[in-house]
């Protein structure tokens, strides 16, 4: 690549057909910052590379300019249009090298991440290259070459991992040879009881302590030994709710949510506002969308901190005792807040808890951490028929404590 464009014969290819769960029925009209999106994407993909055609309805979409490739198998899904768009590319007189295949609904889609994906399959032997998030493969930002179906994986099927990680203080070991993984896209709950490291285990994830002895994984990258300005690309993959929220006190929740949006190119004022208002609904926080943080409730603040966390569009997001110093109601409106989440974003999450009601409601795995070790790693099913004396008790004593699901 030279000049922001390619010179290997890379094609560019918008799939424009069928509906989002994100952005409704039509989802290349919908508007982003005043204009249809499709109309963004066909703009951001031509500073990249030429030519650019869409994949969808002729009659629909000939007011955008761009050349129209009916799609040869509606109703099939993103796949009918990637296989529309490929069929096109072996048929052109001009056959390029690599296509470049995109969804129209990615609206904060950056210029320089299509030129590294373009980049990244040439420079390679693979036959497709594309991103992931952090529920794994994202093949409706992909670059293929036309020829085969190898595909291209580097990164690992785990988020994180920990590997016989050791810490202690003061010559006491809080973390004793702990290991566990975290899959991409999974929720893994770490429970136990206080002062057995939960807490410890997710500030060492964001670099807020070192481990004594073992190594620590983020993203299939070793982040054991990295330094502080290293850990400033890992906090903005991974986010923090904090028990506390760490909110700023002198902003409105509306404020404190656009907050990780401020100065982000290419985003307008107007998009930030769309966006945080998005999020607000999803939280039902329009409400106290002016308030200021010292007229909100604990549970409230812990809502607009979830809040803050997803306008930054992070990989992962970690929950330190999220339902902690709540009353029973806020702690079932907060988990299945949670839930709802999990279900629309599909977040690399780890949640501490000793709530074993939050942790049926959200646990793909348990880590169960007992005077520092793991004693228990699994689904929850095997963790809820877990015959172990010690699990057994700890579930046993919220049954104390009535469960409330609220539905909201």
């Amino acid at each position: 690549m030279t000049g922001g464009k390619s010179e290997v014969g890379v094609a560019g290819y918008i799939l424009a057909g069928g509906g989002s769960t994100r952005f409704g029925r039509d989802k290349a009209l919908a508007e982003i910052g005043g204009r249809p999106m499709l109309e963004g994407m066909i703009e951001l993909l031509q500073s990249v590379t030429r030519p650019v055609k869409i994949v969808g309805v002729a009659g629909k979409y000939a007011a955008f300019g761009a050349e129209i490739v009916e799609d040869r198998w509606p109703g099939e899904g993103p796949l009918g249009g990637i296989i529309t768009a490929l069929e096109d590319a072996d048929r052109s007189a001009t056959r390029p090298e690599w296509n470049l295949i995109v969804s129209c609904d990615l609206p904060f889609l950056k210029k320089d991440w299509l030129q590294f994906l373009a980049n990244r399959g040439v420079k390679s032997n693979a036959q497709v290259v594309f991103s992931h998030s952090a529920a794994g493969p994202e093949p409706l930002c992909a670059c293929d070459s036309g020829s085969g179906a190898q595909v291209s994986e580097e990164k690992s099927v785990n988020y994180f991992e920990f590997r016989d990680v050791c810490k202690g203080f003061d010559e006491r070991l809080v973390l004793d040879r702990v290991s566990f993984a975290v899959k991409r896209g999974e929720t893994c709950v770490i429970m136990g009881r206080s002062g057995v490291g939960k807490s410890v285990s997710l500030k060492h994830i964001l670099g807020f302590l070192k481990p004594d002895s073992g190594q620590i994984f983020i993203d299939g990258q070793n982040v054991t030994d990295f330094k502080e300005s290293d850990f400033e690309e890992v906090r903005r993959k991974v986010t923090m709710v904090f028990q506390s929220g760490a909110l700023f006190d002198s902003l409105t929740v509306g404020e404190n949510m656009a907050f990780p949006l401020e100065g982000q190119p290419g985003l307008t004022a107007a998009d930030v506002d769309e966006y945080v208002m998005k999020i607000a609904h999803m939280l039902e926080l329009e409400g106290v969308y002016d308030k200021l943080p010292s007229e909100l409730s604990t549970g409230m603040k812990r809502a607009v901190a979830i809040g803050r966390a997803l306008a930054q569009n992070p990989e992962a997001i970690l929950f330190d005792e999220p339902t902690t110093m709540v009353d029973p109601i806020m702690a079932g409106h907060m988990g299945d807040m949670i839930l709802r989440l999990k279900k629309a974003f599909q977040k690399t999450s780890i949640v501490v808890t000793h709530d074993t009601h939050l942790a049926k409601k959200l646990a793909d795995v348990v880590v169960f951490l007992q005077e520092g070790r793991v004693t228990f790693f699994g689904p929850w099913v095997d963790f809820e028929n877990s015959t172990d004396p010690f699990l057994r008790n700890f579930r046993l004593q919220d049954k104390l404590i009535p469960a409330l699901d609220v539905t909201l």
